[in-house]
């Protein structure tokens, strides 16, 4: 990844994920990663294989755009989630609603690997919706190069399709996210776009409970300040609040109409 960032790619995808639930500074793709979209880079990576039990999510970090599996429509058919692909909630940071969004993964025809004497071969995963996401992110850089990777992220999830389970019942938020990846829409009807400046995840990181140092370590730079965030404001097109009873709470959201 360290190359992949000093050579200037506009897009890094991951089809892996750290065993379990790891503290972002110790988990070194969630790491990584942040250098990277300080560097405009979009990071694109797999939820993981865990479902339908819930808390199985990997790649829990808000920056990165973490995507789960579905069964490939075909113009007619609502697509259907796959049973295999993890759910939420986010472990490592209940406030961020993840999965963001799904593609297709299922019986996806590709290059097969060397436990076989097949040129090709179907396989199934979240890793199989990689090339799917990250081709769909790179389109939309190339119309839109001014698109930030929280930005890019947006309009995935603005315009995304509902999606059904794998009961083929309407499926919730914990399962799909956003719903499943609609390229045509997303290059061509950006939907509201809400943006993050990189140094906004600071406060963030603070917020949850980081120390100075741990942030420092991750982001590679002092913090400015001590300022602390909840979750809930980082300015996501998504948002997961948890309430006591009679409690109220207020958070505002800044958004960009193309």
């Amino acid at each position: 990844m360290f190359a992949a960032i000093e050579d200037g790619v506009d897009v890094i995808t991951i089809a892996f994920g750290c065993q379990g639930h790891v503290a972002f500074h110790y988990d070194v793709v969630t790491s990584v990663s942040v250098l990277a979209i300080y560097k405009g880079i979009t990071v694109v990576c797999a939820a993981g294989n865990f479902g339908p039990s819930r808390s199985t999510h990997k790649n829990e970090a808000p920056w990165v755009l973490t995507f789960g599996a579905a069964i490939k429509p075909n113009g007619i058919v609502t697509p259907t989630m796959a049973s295999f692909s993890s759910r939420r909630p986010n472990s490592i940071s209940p406030g961020i609603l993840k999965t963001y969004i799904i593609g297709s993964g299922v019986h996806i025809f590709g290059a097969s690997n060397m436990e076989t004497k097949a040129t090709f071969v179907t396989n199934s995963g979240a890793s199989m919706a990689c090339p799917h996401l990250s081709g769909i992110t790179t389109l939309l850089k190339s119309a839109h190069p001014d698109l930030s990777p929280t930005a890019i992220k947006s309009a995935i999830m603005m315009t995304a399709d509902p999606v059904k389970d794998e009961r083929c019942v309407n499926a919730d938020v914990f399962a799909v996210g956003a719903g499943h990846v609609n390229a045509l829409k997303a290059v061509v009807d950006l939907g509201y776009v809400f943006d993050i400046q990189p140094d906004d995840y600071i406060p963030y990181l603070l917020g949850l409970g980081y120390t100075t140092y741990q942030v420092e370590k991750m982001v590679r730079k002092e913090p400015s300040s001590s300022k602390r965030i909840a979750e809930a404001e980082l300015n996501l097109p998504s948002i997961a609040i948890a309430f006591r009873p009679g409690e109220k709470k207020k958070y505002m959201r800044n958004v960009i109409v193309p």
